[in-house]
């Protein structure tokens, strides 16, 4: 395996959607090291790849050979062997890898090579049971890789690795084994790299699997489809319900996160003048590279007619944008709560509304391009209400144009209204109950959500640009309504 050539695995590694560096060849690619697994029938390599910038990074590929014409695989890494009849495929895709990966987690296991372990460790001996010949590839990829293992658990393996807790996994176990938290998916076991100069990095985690009526993004689109175009049947739940319990959940999530003083990762840590320092270079750089590029974007004629209007708007109203934040962070110096463990990436799309009608909140990752350092960092836990808010607007954004152009905008702006204040009703309860990591007065929270709004707004805004240039006028609308 070690003699792989770099251009077959950076070929491999360039059709992956997991692969961080889309659209972007790396220089080199080799074999750092490789574990075989399971009596030497599979095997677990980790890849270092170096890019043009500079920088390099590790990835984990777990490996299986089968005869060439033994059964289509799609992910094939290399053919090897005499008269190249054998191919090297990524093990995910071998029922018996799976099989035996899940069979691991019942007492756990270690495997050694290269001067390297992968451990597989259950949260308590025994405790995981998963049923026979029932496992299977989640088709929803992104960063990593999923095994859904019957209707009992599923298995996240990380593709990319990187020293250190992973914040899924920490955050993952802190709620399950130290508070109990029920609106998450219980940890059921790890899976991590222990290093011979003492460096671990997790590489996978076995959660509960939670029955679902699919995502909170899909669900909030349906919901939208019914009340604003019209379809609602009688006697159905107005997605305000939802959202109002959807705060109640994250004010419950924050709190737990919260509840541990003694615990050094997890302990609030109260907001100083050098964060609110941080947070306003943050918002100004947010600021003027989305507006850089909105500016390039209007220089080349790429917006026309009421979208251009916007975008010349915004461009005009950026100075207030920054004096706004300015005005925000002044007026809550000395009383803006506790920076707290978090969510980090909170969506409509990070949680599932179950069969009982309640919510689980899950994937702490963060944002999976940020480095693992930083997506470990404390905050204030209004980052993920604002994160919530913003994606209120995508789902009516996106829902106004799956209705397309018959589409009551009176209704749709109705209908996002009541979503955010169910939402921020449900979260921060009542001002006598503000809780000691948030602002002592509610205005001020409010005053703090706007902040992150509006720097998640252009967040926004950069992205779309970059990506989907004609949904840029969710952001847009987004940083106009939070001028207004």
């Amino acid at each position: 395996m070690r003699e792989l050539a770099s251009e077959d695995l950076a070929r491999f590694l360039l059709g992956r959607r997991w692969f961080g560096a889309k659209g972007r060849a790396p220089r080199s690619v080799r074999v750092h090291d490789v574990i075989p697994l399971f009596d030497g029938t599979h095997g677990i390599a980790r890849l270092q790849v170096d890019l043009d910038d500079g920088r390099r990074a590790l990835y984990q590929l777990p490996l299986a050979l089968r005869a060439a014409d033994d059964g289509a695989v799609s992910s094939v890494v290399a053919t090897v062997g005499e008269d190249r009849r054998m191919v090297l495929f990524d093990a995910v895709e071998d029922p018996a890898f799976r099989e035996r990966l899940g069979d691991a987690f019942v007492n756990g296991a270690r495997f050694d090579g290269d001067g390297a372990s992968w451990v597989i460790a259950p949260v308590a001996a025994g405790s995981v049971s998963l049923p026979a010949g029932r496992s299977r590839l989640s088709g929803a990829e992104q960063s990593n890789t999923s095994i859904v293992y019957g209707d009992r658990a599923i298995l996240k393996m990380y593709r990319r690795l990187e020293p250190g807790d992973n914040p899924d996994v920490e955050i993952g176990e802190f709620l399950t084994t130290r508070v109990g938290f029920a609106h998450v998916p219980a940890l059921l076991g790890t899976i991590r790299f222990h290093d011979r100069d003492g460096s671990v990095s997790v590489a996978g985690m076995l959660q509960q699997l939670v029955p679902s009526r699919g995502d909170g993004w899909s669900y909030a689109l349906a919901r939208f489809r019914e009340e604003v175009g019209g379809a609602a049947p009688a006697g159905h739940r107005p997605f305000r319900d939802d959202a109002a319990r959807l705060g109640e959940i994250t004010r419950a999530l924050h709190e737990a996160l919260a509840s541990d003083p003694s615990h050094p990762d997890f302990a609030p840590i109260p907001v100083t003048d050098d964060d609110l320092g941080r947070w306003r270079e943050q918002v100004s750089r947010q600021v003027e590279r989305a507006l850089d590029l909105l500016r390039e974007h209007l220089s080349r004629g790429a917006l026309a007619g009421e979208l251009r209007a916007i975008a010349e708007s915004c461009v005009r109203r950026g100075a207030e944008a920054l004096r706004r934040s300015e005005r925000i962070l002044e007026s809550i110096r000395g009383r803006a709560g506790a920076r707290i463990r978090h969510h980090g990436d909170f969506h409509l799309g990070q949680v599932l509304p179950t069969e009982s009608g309640d919510f689980v909140v899950i994937d702490f990752e963060g944002e999976p391009a940020r480095p693992l350092v930083e997506r470990r960092q404390r905050h204030s836990a209004l980052r993920d209400v604002a994160g919530m808010l913003r994606s209120f607007s995508y789902a009516a954004g996106a829902g106004m144009r799956e209705l397309g152009g018959g589409a009551p905008a009176v209704r749709a702006a109705e209908w996002e209204e009541s979503a955010r204040a169910a939402f921020a009703r449900g979260y921060l309860n009542e001002p006598a109950k503000l809780a000691a990591f948030l602002p002592a007065a509610a205005d001020d929270a409010r005053g703090l959500v706007a902040l992150f709004e509006l720097e998640k707004a252009f967040y926004e805004l950069e992205y779309e640009l970059q990506n989907r240039p004609d949904w840029v006028g969710i952001p847009l609308g987004g940083i106009e309504r939070l001028l207004r």
